[in-house]
């Protein structure tokens, strides 16, 4: 998009406005929004209605007493839970450079660290308005074990992978990654992301062959949502053959 085009995306205080209409949007009420986001609900409205005005469209169309996102307002709700996503990843990148470099985590070391898997996984689901997933208790000594030299980023990151891929509610220790699961003696020196993507990459593809690259229902054949394996298929780079 040329970036005279994007000039609408800049004013009267979109950012905000987008917040707003992904509330209203997961929430389904204005009502529930406004209160989400402690607003008054003729500011939800408001906002709402300058955002439609700003991208001349049409975004929920009324049901009975409920709203119903038209076409444009679910294609709108997909991009914010990307934006959103985007931002959160530089807010993270931001963080760790204004911090000194943190000493390795070790997950039974900080008080905190047991429940570190739980917060980042419930804001994961938050995030991609997935459904409530559940760790099971003999996946913390697994993690405990590890030594985590990506920190909590790693961590955020393994746990975010094991929801992708666990078609349940609950993540069990066949989710966690090989190489987490490892003895630290039979562990590899290097080629860990290698190795973790290789099974990932390969557990996907074998979801979409059994669906003819259906990423819908290969999405629900893992358990995921369409959005985040549509993301992890980029990251991936799986392509049809």
């Amino acid at each position: 998009m040329p970036r005279s085009a994007m000039r609408r995306f800049f004013r009267h205080g979109m950012f905000p406005q987008l917040m707003v209409f992904e509330a209203v949007a997961r929430l389904g009420s204005v009502t529930r929004a406004a209160a989400a986001l402690h607003l008054a609900q003729p500011t939800v409205s408001t906002q709402l209605k300058k955002l439609q005005q700003s991208l001349d469209v049409t975004l929920f169309a009324a049901q009975g007493r409920g709203l119903q996102l038209t076409a444009a307002g679910r294609e709108l709700q997909q991009a914010c839970g990307e934006l959103f996503e985007v931002i959160g990843r530089m807010a993270d990148r931001l963080d760790a450079l204004r911090k000194p470099a943190p000493a390795l985590l070790r997950v039974a070391a900080v008080p905190s660290a047991r429940r570190s898997a739980a917060r980042l996984l419930a804001e994961f689901c938050a995030r991609n308005h997935a459904r409530p997933r559940e760790i099971d208790p003999e996946v913390v000594p697994v993690l405990e074990r590890y030594p985590w030299p990506g920190n909590v980023r790693e961590l955020r990151n393994i746990i975010e992978r094991m929801a992708i891929l666990t078609p349940g509610d609950h993540l069990t220790v066949d989710a966690v990654p090989m190489e987490v699961r490892l003895p630290a003696a039979s562990r590899p020196a290097s080629g860990l992301q290698e190795v973790r993507d290789a099974a990932e990459r390969e557990r996907i593809r074998q979801a979409l062959d059994q669906t003819d690259w259906n990423v819908s229902s290969a999405a629900r054949l893992l358990g995921a949502e369409r959005t985040s394996l549509h993301k992890r298929l980029r990251a991936l780079g799986l392509k049809r053959r």
